[in-house]
């Protein structure tokens, strides 16, 4: 570019010119899960590690063994000469570490010449004194060339896929690398073939590739990152229904605008893996549909509502918001629905939140930090939630608007400067007559408060009719606290007077204010 006069070969300049800019600006890479911008020093030994078939790692090992137990000096051993051989592939090989790009096994094929010469030379010293030994040895070898030979038999056609034992295979090597170590679009008449065998008439495609899936008589939609595609898959959340056919590298982010576009997809069962490059997923419409997204608000800040109506294809979601640290929420206008998290909060086995995940499903993950926090999504049913949180069941009515419908506490005995955890849930049975919070007290045997927890972590004016949601309630024992017996109450009560709602039980009024278990608190 620039130049005004004619270059001889001119069109082999062009790749090297493009070269020269992915080296200067960097592209992203893949490697065991990360991304990077400009690459990792380790990604051509990882890449040699595991896909270097392991017959030639044992042998390039037992070669290096050799080559030093002889030693550099030892007359007939012609060490030197050894050692000229393994200078390219090493000043090759260090040089590799130091380049920004990352992109595949094929940039380190210039050494293996080398490495299996040396390997050969080395191979062919192998003596011993003792005549069993060197049988012993003679047999290993001939042993490894025919585990060598089965290999590359047992991958036959689909050589590029090829991964060693040591991450599973070529069914494996997927989770580690991809790009030209996997996936140059060398199964697409294999897919043809699938197509026609399983009555597949159109597929929703993605492969980075300048060639057209038509040529080979596919019928497809294409998705990102092909020709005419959006840069992201609309819907990405919860993806239309039909049969999608990902590429490995699309599949785990390259070469896209958004890594995660297909996140989705790697959290779903798969339908068949073609070629070992090639996943096909069938994706069916929920039923029943979900009609709502829960996010919580705290400690990070939740989707925004275009995030939402972009990630799930609709603008007709009812969006609740709360505090995930001392609540948990779920919608009463539909069964189903998705639960938007922080993603460490997700992942926290200790968090409030992670109690409530047993039978929810994860749907969807951004790890990284882009333009938004990292987050998780999980879709999750009102059934499958609370089966599994062994409630002591309950039945009160406060105020006309809520239902306790029961409760747990993490101890019935307890010391002081310990805490005692109350979760309580409910369901919304009408509109709240203002401002609420839940009342959460630990009441000593002479009446007194002894700690007080209260707070309400999804706001009252986003209660309808129907809503279910658990309040968590820490009640900290001071440290001056007497023995004795103390029982935990609840209710809900007005803030702007402080006024409590009464509580009826069987139609019954029982009062403002509802006991529920005793607390030992002992010395």
């Amino acid at each position: 570019p620039g130049w005004n006069i004619p270059i001889p070969a001119a069109s082999h300049l062009i790749p090297f010119e493009r070269v020269r800019t992915d080296l200067a600006i960097g592209r992203t890479t893949f490697l065991m899960g990360q991304y990077s911008q400009h690459g990792w020093w380790y990604y051509f030994p990882v890449a040699f590690a595991i896909k270097t078939p392991l017959p030639t790692l044992i042998l390039l090992l037992a070669a290096i063994i050799i080559f030093i137990s002889k030693g550099l000096c030892t007359k007939g051993n012609r060490a030197w000469d050894a050692l000229a051989l393994l200078a390219f592939p090493a000043l090759y090989f260090a040089s590799a570490l130091a380049q920004p790009f990352n992109i595949g096994y094929r940039h380190l094929m210039p050494i293996l010449p080398f490495m299996f010469v040396f390997i050969a030379t080395q191979i062919s010293n192998l003596q011993s004194h003792i005549r069993i030994t060197y049988y012993v040895l003679r047999i290993a070898f001939y042993v490894l060339l025919i585990w060598y030979a089965i290999s590359a038999a047992l991958i036959f056609p689909h050589h590029l896929a090829y991964f060693n034992e040591l991450v599973g295979g070529p069914e494996g090597g997927y989770h580690y690398l991809v790009d030209s170590n996997l996936d140059w679009g060398q199964a697409w008449k294999e897919l043809k073939s699938y197509m026609d065998a399983h009555g597949v008439d159109r597929t929703k495609f993605a492969q980075y590739s300048s060639n057209d899936p038509a040529v080979y008589g596919i019928n497809y939609e294409p998705i990102a990152p092909m020709k005419n595609a959006p840069p992201v898959l609309p819907s990405r959340f919860n993806p239309a229904p039909g049969v999608y056919v990902l590429s490995a590298s699309s599949l785990q982010g390259l070469p896209l605008a958004d890594v995660n576009t297909y996140d989705y997809f790697r959290h779903r069962t798969l339908t068949a893996r073609i070629g070992y490059a090639l996943f096909v997923y069938d994706v069916r419409p929920l039923d029943p549909p979900p009609e709502w997204v829960a996010m919580c608000a705290s400690p990070t800040a939740p989707l925004e509502p275009g995030d939402i109506a972009a990630g799930f294809g609709r603008d007709d979601l009812r969006l609740v918001y709360f505090d995930c640290a001392q609540s948990w929420v779920l919608p009463g206008n539909s069964a189903q629905g998705w639960i938007v998290l922080p993603y460490d909060m997700a992942h926290d086995n200790n968090s409030f939140a992670q109690r409530w995940l047993e039978r929810a499903s994860l749907t969807f993950e951004q790890k990284q930090s882009f333009a938004r926090p990292p987050y998780s999504i999980f879709l999750t049913t009102l059934q499958a939630t609370w089966s599994t949180q062994n409630m002591i069941p309950l039945s009160a009515t406060i105020g006309n608007t809520a239902e306790l419908l029961g409760y747990t506490l993490n101890r019935d005995t307890a010391r002081p400067d310990q805490s005692v955890e109350l979760v309580t849930l409910w369901r919304v049975v009408g509109p709240p007559p203002g401002m609420l919070s839940i009342m959460a007290h630990l009441i000593a045997a002479d009446g007194h408060a002894i700690s007080v927890g209260d707070g309400l972590g999804f706001t009252f004016e986003q209660w309808q009719v129907g809503d279910v949601f658990v309040q968590r309630s820490q009640l900290d024992i001071p440290a001056d606290t007497p023995p004795g017996t103390a029982w935990v109450h609840t209710g809900l009560y007005t803030l702007e007077d402080l006024q409590r709602l009464e509580i009826k039980q069987n139609n019954t009024v029982v009062g403002d204010s509802l006991q529920l278990a005793p607390v030992s608190i002992t010395p």
